[in-house]
């Protein structure tokens, strides 16, 4: 994608249902993370010293690739081609 092609996406930008379906599963990664994962989650396996193999401590690097890669899908993405490439380079 060249800086001239995005600047022809950006202007012909139109909200569809696709997009509404990646910006809503990006949107609820974060907040998950952001309302339950950090205050709820986190805390209570630190105080009850359970081993939860590193989730409650790599929650937010993972949530948050999610979040990332659903959003820019949701607002550049046209086709699934262009979708891999977003993933592929996104991560």
């Amino acid at each position: 994608m060249t800086l001239r092609e995005l600047g022809q996406e950006l202007a012909n930008w139109r909200l569809t249902r696709e997009r509404i379906l990646y910006l809503s599963i990006g949107l609820t990664a974060l907040l998950l993370y952001e309302f339950v994962g950090r205050p709820i989650y986190r805390p209570y396996i630190y105080s009850n010293n359970i081993f939860d193999f590193h989730i409650a401590d790599t929650l937010g690097n993972s949530l948050g690739t999610l979040t990332t890669i659903f959003v820019v899908i949701g607002l550049l993405g046209r086709e699934a081609a262009q979708h891999k490439f977003l993933i592929v380079t996104t991560t």
